[in-house]
């Protein structure tokens, strides 16, 4: 994957951006999703969600942290991905309290592939053979997002 700037207008079409994303992906893999409150990290994550198969409703995890998804046998044996985790790091104020309630655990975990809002708090602690992708939203409209895809 290459550096991409992609241009979406509304949260159907980042949800759709997460799902298109979504299939480039593998377990082990770390998305970073950087942006304001607000800016559709949630929508890229139900995206991503969805086009593992999971079907239950996804939130952002801000009050419980982490949230984790079995991903279905069938999609399990196309993608590799076995789980979902969801990791929301707003309310983490530093590293160890991270490392307490087991975040570190599922990073760069085979068979996990795992969405992280606010990834700056954790940063310097991700392994550096760590197959990380920064996804940086930024707000430009009421609807318009601006999305910059790094890997890493």
């Amino acid at each position: 994957m290459k550096k991409q700037i992609i241009i979406t207008n509304s949260a159907e079409e980042t949800r759709a951006l997460g799902a298109q994303l979504t299939q480039t992906f593998k377990g082990g893999h770390v998305v970073l999703l950087e942006g304001d409150l607000g800016a559709g990290k949630t929508h890229f994550a139900q995206g991503a969600a969805h086009e593992l198969g999971i079907r239950k409703h996804i939130t952002s995890p801000t009050f419980t942290i982490m949230n984790l998804y079995a991903v279905p046998a069938a999609q399990k044996k196309i993608t590799g991905v076995a789980r979902l985790a969801h990791i929301d790091l707003y309310r983490i104020k530093t590293l160890e309290e991270a490392y307490a309630i087991g975040v570190m655990d599922y990073i760069g975990e085979p068979s996990t592939l795992t969405l992280i809002e606010w990834p700056k708090k954790i940063q310097n602690a991700l392994p550096k053979d760590c197959a990380c992708v920064t996804v940086t939203i930024k707000v430009t409209s009421k609807t318009l997002r601006t999305f910059a895809i790094k890997p890493e």
